[in-house]
């Protein structure tokens, strides 16, 4: 609420959040969530105050009629203070008088018209702020002198108002309720960052020990075959012929998958004596993988924290006990995850999903081992990171087709930790050598040995020579010390790397293992590559349209992926209309952006963004929509897709930005068609593509058009009702 005097100007203000003792509504479209509203009045504790703001003043808005009635109907409602009917004034009644140029009569509209330059605020304050510029724009027109403007200050002037109190009412506005969820994110991501880290805080990796030479090979390879929480069908053929190799029955298998999530539990607790949900749940998606059911999961996180609770025996853990009774007194000083192979420098790692360390933190981490972030799925990626492989199942299956490495967080943390140590055991090694008097500068093979060493020491794999060799999983071979790491070649280029076993009589040496001898083990860590036979996209050109079927869609599911690159720091968010014949939308459900991310009929979905999002680093940021053909509502065949420039950048424009469209198949992950921009001018809006049937087939056609207007004249021009 704005108060004015009798020219427009601003006399004071009063702006609050409200609790509506009851859910807040559509939280997407208003942007206030329930925990926004923890610690804010009702309105009944602002209603003595509101109605001291409101004595004998006229009240002014935009479609006056719809505000004026909720504000009545509240007094009612608390009934006290008792306060007498509002005289008011609607600017948008009044527009036709004061601002004929405008051709619409929203309250937008109607500041542009006018020439006002309104700073668009967030929700009611914002409105306010257009109302109050738009009363004093009329008031210069003469409105005041209007019969019907003098005859409402007049009544509003002769009625009775309560006093107003003496003390002010409780305020909690969108600043205060920002800085609280702020916050609140904050300590949820400590307590989220502590609780993915059980893995890291175990120091130095080592094999599963203690069981038995058969079980402890098993247990390397499971390990690795866990680090992204997916069991594929190759990787489970492979470790049933790995066990049936070892000589190991159902019974001992059972024994030691129960032993694995004994042993990754006891990692759990070992933190701080509990096991946070994050953990759990991971658990518990192990537990499925080997066939341990939930109920069992929870009887051994019960066991674990009893036993470590009253645990006094030494860090070894105590003597006996077998995988057959569930590892009872499993210590993580006794059992070691090896938590999958090391990462080397080098590596391009893309992260997907919520993420718990903070960004500052990851970019200082990276430097120091070496490590490179990569901007989205076009850039070169060699690991992708995943916060949790349901919600990130598209991108877990787009890197797969590729040969591209897939890690849970917990696991990349662990990893990430170790190679930090290593680089800085390195670094120090190094410096101390080279201090040394005399010491003689070492041979490139003797570092490159050493640092293969290092990281073969990290993993070690058991010594008899009875262990088949399919059930080491060997490190890559470390880099060797050096002020620059050559990125690695894409995977679709390397060749399958050698297994490096660690020498029985030397440890400062390693030699590779013919390639025949990992046939056991998991396909994906055995060999690289992967969809490198892939049929190439088709390029498109503006205004091509080509049938669906023709460029090999499988089904009625279509996913359209905006990726963009620009030498500022630039943001935009993909958006789709559902059309009918005539290009027009049936109401504002048909509108699928970011504040409705979903259609009514489900048919069409925002994906989600990939990249930077609005940091400097967001080159090669992208957005997608999935379609599902059959899912379109009947009269609504035609979908229109864009890409809007984030309106935060007035200046901004597709001449700085180059785009590419593409469209896949999100069934198979087939790259089907590509459009490439880079020739734009000033258009805030792109149209990429239109998806529309015609004589019963489905068919794309590529578009490259925009508007300079942003993103509320392509939304008008399909009639959507963009008033504010």
């Amino acid at each position: 609420m704005i108060l004015t005097d009798l020219e427009g100007n601003h006399v004071d203000r009063f702006s609050t959040l409200l609790d509506p003792e009851g859910p807040p509504g559509d939280s997407d479209l208003h942007g206030i969530f329930p925990e926004d509203l923890v610690g804010a009045p009702r309105f009944r504790d602002i209603a003595p105050q509101l109605a001291g703001l409101l004595a004998q003043r006229v009240v002014v808005a935009h479609n006056a009629r719809f505000e004026i009635g909720f504000l009545e109907r509240e007094f009612q409602r608390v009934r006290r203070p008792a306060v007498p009917p509002l005289v008011s004034l609607c600017t948008m009644r009044e527009a036709h008088r004061y601002v004929p140029e405008a051709a619409r009569f929203t309250l937008t509209a109607l500041c542009e018209a006018a020439g006002l330059d309104v700073a668009r605020g967030a929700g009611a304050p914002g409105k306010a702020l257009a109302a109050s510029a738009l009363l004093t724009h009329f008031l210069g027109r003469g409105a005041d002198q209007e019969r019907h403007w003098q005859q409402a200050r007049t009544v509003a002037a002769s009625l009775n108002w309560p006093r107003p109190p003496r003390e002010a009412a409780p305020v909690h506005s969108r600043g205060d309720a920002l800085q609280l969820r702020q916050e609140r994110q904050l300590a949820e991501q400590r307590r989220r960052r502590e609780a993915v880290s059980y893995l890291e805080r175990l120091g130095s990796p080592g094999v599963p020990g203690g069981v038995g030479e058969a079980e402890d090979a098993y247990l390397a390879v499971l390990d690795t075959s866990l680090e992204d929480r997916v069991l594929t069908a190759q990787e489970a053929t492979d470790l049933a012929e790995l066990a049936a190799s070892l000589g190991m029955d159902q019974a001992r298998l059972e024994s030691v998958h129960r032993l694995y999530v004994t042993t990754l539990a006891a990692a759990m607790a070992a933190g701080g004596g509990r096991v946070a949900p994050e953990e759990q749940a991971d658990l518990v998606r192990v537990g499925a993988l080997l066939g341990v059911p939930r109920a069992s999961v929870n009887d051994i996180v019960t066991m674990v924290l009893g036993a470590m609770a009253g645990d006094t025996t030494s860090p070894d853990g105590p003597s006996g006990g077998s995988p057959a009774d569930g590892a009872a007194a499993i210590t993580p000083g006794r059992h070691v995850l090896v938590r999958g192979r090391p990462l080397t420098a080098g590596t391009r790692v893309l992260l997907h999903g919520y993420v718990a360390v903070d960004d500052r933190e990851l970019e200082e981490r990276f430097a120091r081992a070496g490590l490179h972030r990569a901007a989205g799925i076009h850039d070169h990626v060699d690991l992708l990171v995943v916060a949790d492989p349901d919600a990130s199942a598209d991108r877990t299956f787009w890197a797969r087709e590729r040969g591209i490495r897939v890690l849970v967080e917990p696991v990349f943390l662990a990893l990430l930790a170790d190679l930090e140590r290593t680089r800085e055991d390195v670094a120090q090694r190094t410096a101390r050598d080279a201090a040394s008097p005399g010491a003689a500068t070492p041979a490139p093979a003797t570092a490159s040995a050493a640092s293969a060493a290092s990281a073969a020491s990290a993993r070690p794999v058991p010594p008899s020579p009875t262990t088949p060799p399919a059930a080491h999983i060997p490190p890559r071979p470390a880099q060797p010390p050096s002020t620059a790491v050559p990125a690695p070649a894409p995977a679709s280029s390397r060749e399958p790397e050698p297994v490096l076993v660690p020498s029985a009589a030397t440890t400062d040496a390693t030699q590779p293992m013919p390639r025949a001898a990992t046939a056991a083990v998991p396909a994906r860590v055995a060999a690289s590559g992967g969809g490198t036979g892939a049929a190439r996209p088709r390029a498109l050109v503006r205004g091509q349209t080509v049938p669906l079927e023709d460029l090999g869609l499988t089904g009625s599911r279509l996913r359209v992926e905006a990726s963009w690159w620009a030498a500022a720091d630039v943001d935009a968010d993909v958006v789709a209309l559902v059309l009918d014949d005539a290009g027009r939308v049936g109401g504002d459900e048909d509108f699928v952006f970011y504040n409705q991310p979903e259609h009514v009929a489900g048919g069409v979905r925002l994906a989600g963004k990939t990249g930077g999002g609005r940091r400097g680093d967001m080159r090669g940021a992208s957005d997608a929509v999935d379609v599902d053909l059959d899912r379109l509502p009947p009269g609504r065949e035609q979908l229109l897709i864009a890409l809007a420039l984030d309106e935060s950048a007035p200046g901004a424009g597709f001449a700085d930005v180059a785009v590419n469209m593409a469209a896949t198949d999100p069934v198979s992950g087939a790259r089907l068609a590509e459009l490439r921009l880079d020739d734009a001018g000033s258009e805030r809006v792109m149209v990429l593509a239109e998806v529309y049937r015609r004589s019963g087939r489905w068919r794309l056609r590529a578009v490259g058009q925009g508007y300079e207007e942003g993103l509320a004249a392509l939304a008008a021009d399909h009639g959507v009702d963009v008033e504010e």
